[in-house]
């Protein structure tokens, strides 16, 4: 085998082993528990707060609801993707499936 062609392998393979414990890294570390609950404090407090500062903002009463409602709901649907992203594998809907990916891989190999 030529040597720039072997050196290319050594270095593909070297990326990939780097990739992979880029991603172990990134798996192996969880998401610390106090800044998960600093933050759903945080969103109640929102939650509670928008309709006052919106109303005084906006100084109309009908469409204040309808920031307020709109913004926390926006804060809400990002907490929830996060939390979903924090582990997307598992069984359950929108979840990754990864034993089913490992066998079609494998089933692929052969």
């Amino acid at each position: 085998v030529p040597a720039p062609i072997l050196s290319r392998v050594y270095q593909e393979i070297s990326n990939g082993a780097l990739g992979y414990s880029q991603a172990e890294k990134l798996a192996d570390i969880p998401f610390p528990f106090i800044f998960a609950q600093l933050l759903a404090i945080a969103l109640l407090l929102v939650a509670f707060i928008s309709p006052v500062a919106f109303s005084i903002i906006t100084g109309n009463s009908t469409l204040t609801p309808l920031i307020s409602t709109s913004t926390v709901l926006s804060f809400w649907s990002l907490n929830e993707m996060s939390k979903e992203l924090e582990n997307p594998f598992g069984i359950e809907a929108n979840n990754v499936p990864l034993v089913d990916h490992h066998e079609r891989f494998v089933q692929s190999l052969g």
